[in-house]
């Protein structure tokens, strides 16, 4: 428990440092060439957002196309590991283990289950999240600078 509050707490950390090295090295640009040079970086930066805006676009292709081989890996994956639960438990329950031993391999299982049937979700309608992924991309990325 504290070392995942500690993992949080690091990560949160880092992504901090991170945002104020941009906004201080923004500000350091801006500082450095004048506002009105400033103009200038920014219609540069626009004329590369069709640049990255491709980019992003090729990787948004590359994840709809990958994303059924990937979600029928982790199906197949889950499928093992529940079974491997499933052994686990019926071999502890031979062995006459404590209750808390088989709730615990029972939720272990319960956990994978779930996992296994998310995963047959996300493999059945992987169209859907392809949607998803582009309609994320035009509302939030592609929308904001055609406005």
């Amino acid at each position: 428990m504290i070392r995942r509050a500690f993992r949080f707490f690091l990560r949160f950390g880092f992504f901090i440092l991170v945002l104020l090295v941009i906004i201080v090295g923004g500000l350091a640009l801006l500082a450095l060439v004048g506002p009105e040079r400033a103009i200038d970086f920014k219609k540069l930066l626009d004329a590369g957002w069709w640049f990255t805006s491709v980019i992003r676009w090729a990787v948004i292709a590359g994840i709809i196309v990958y994303l059924p081989k990937f979600a029928a890996k982790r199906v197949e994956k889950y499928a093992q590991e529940l079974e491997g639960w499933v052994d686990a438990y019926d071999e502890a329950e031979a062995k006459g283990a404590t209750y808390e031993t088989l709730q615990d391999i029972q939720a272990r299982a319960s956990d994978c289950d779930k996992m296994r049937v998310s995963y047959e979700k996300l493999l059945r309608h992987h169209r859907l999240a392809g949607c998803l992924l582009i309609c994320i991309e035009i509302i939030f990325v592609q929308f904001p600078h055609l406005i």
